[in-house]
């Protein structure tokens, strides 16, 4: 009676060691697998950032998360990129003052910056005007007139 005791006890660990070495078995392929799982569900995972929650009395961003950022105004929409003679306008009637101050003595200098920023101010302007919103920079351009027209009248 012993021996069918014994029996029955080596083949009931028999059967566990079995089950066990499946379980490890079924979980080695499973590791192998893991990063070839881990890729397709990267490629398949197409969700969309969360948006943060709404606080009220707080500002909340002009732009969508994820969106591209950019110069952004207070509307939430983009500014036009800044014509470059309306810069250089600008930056020669800065100079005409300038040189006015420094060299007062020979004020004459100041008409030499000061010609070139009244005419890129007027094609700047011209050429914003023309580009129908998709040039900015019309103030940068005005002012650059003006200081270029003060340049001239102290020259």
């Amino acid at each position: 009676m012993e021996g069918d005791q014994v029996a029955g006890h080596i083949a009931e660990d028999g059967e566990a060691i079995e089950a066990t070495l499946t379980r490890l078995e079924s979980k080695r392929m499973q590791a192998d697998d893991a990063p070839e799982r881990m890729e397709r569900n990267r490629a398949t995972d197409q969700t969309e950032p969360e948006a943060p929650p709404v606080v009220p009395g707080l500002l909340q961003p002009a732009v969508a998360p994820g969106a591209p950022l950019g110069p952004v105004t207070a509307a939430g929409y983009s500014a036009p990129p800044c014509s470059g003679m309306a810069i250089v306008s600008l930056v020669l009637g800065i100079f005409s003052i300038l040189t006015v101050l420094v060299v007062w003595v020979v004020a004459p200098v100041a008409i030499l910056p000061a010609v070139p920023a009244v005419v890129f101010g007027y094609l700047a302007q011209g050429k914003i005007g023309r580009s129908g919103g998709k040039l900015g920079g019309i103030a940068l351009a005005k002012a650059g007139m003006i200081l270029g027209y003060v340049g001239i009248g102290f020259g």
